[in-house]
């Protein structure tokens, strides 16, 4: 394909019945850690996701990424990820190309991907892609707004927040693909009260 006309995008959907029967079927948990807020300049530093085939977690996907970038104290304090970490980790088109194909059909769409505050982590995902050259179309579901919906009465809606109400254990927060798995779990909740809300 013409690197001139590959592009990488990401579609939210609506939690329609139609969406909830794929979800049943198959999704993809996702979760990245970064260097700051903004995809245009700053990179992921690490890619999580977790297969969840008929609502249980089947394959398991991590790796740190280096983006030749440095890593502030700040973040470091967060997520624990270390300049020294990143050194000796795949490169960017490594990392990435190893994303791809782990998800397989998540790239053309085809399995629907969730996130907690998706927009984030998309937006990240499809800038890194395109600066690196590669095509995907994913289309994803927020676990944000719809734990607003389906899980309400919360003092907040972070992620921790949700995992505590719900009896979870995060055995590793802040990190890529504990994070990604803890929000299949809540995606998981959310789909069982949406089936409920229908009958």
């Amino acid at each position: 394909m013409d690197p001139a006309t590959c592009y990488a995008s990401a579609k939210q959907l609506r939690l329609t019945s139609a969406v909830r029967e794929r979800m049943k079927r198959r999704f993809i948990a996702f979760d990245v850690e970064t260097t700051g807020m903004r995809p245009d300049r700053e990179r992921i530093v690490e890619l999580g996701a977790v297969i969840f085939d008929e609502g249980m977690p089947s394959e398991y996907f991590s790796t740190l990424v280096n983006a030749e970038t440095w890593i502030s104290p700040y973040v470091t304090a967060v997520n624990h990820i270390t300049n020294d970490m990143i050194e000796s980790a795949p490169a960017e088109p490594v990392a990435f190309e190893e994303f791809l194909n782990f998800i397989l059909d998540g790239r053309e769409g085809k399995t629907v991907f969730c996130a907690h505050n998706a927009r984030f982590d998309f937006g990240f995902l499809t800038a890194s892609l395109n600066r690196l050259g590669y095509c995907a179309e994913f289309e994803f579901v927020d676990t944000l707004p719809l734990s607003r919906r389906y899980l309400p009465y919360l003092p907040n809606y972070r992620q921790g927040t949700i995992e505590e109400y719900l009896g979870l254990h995060n055995r590793d927060a802040h990190r890529a693909q504990s994070d990604a798995e803890i929000c299949g779990e809540i995606m998981c909740e959310i789909l069982r009260r949406a089936e409920e809300g229908t009958k």
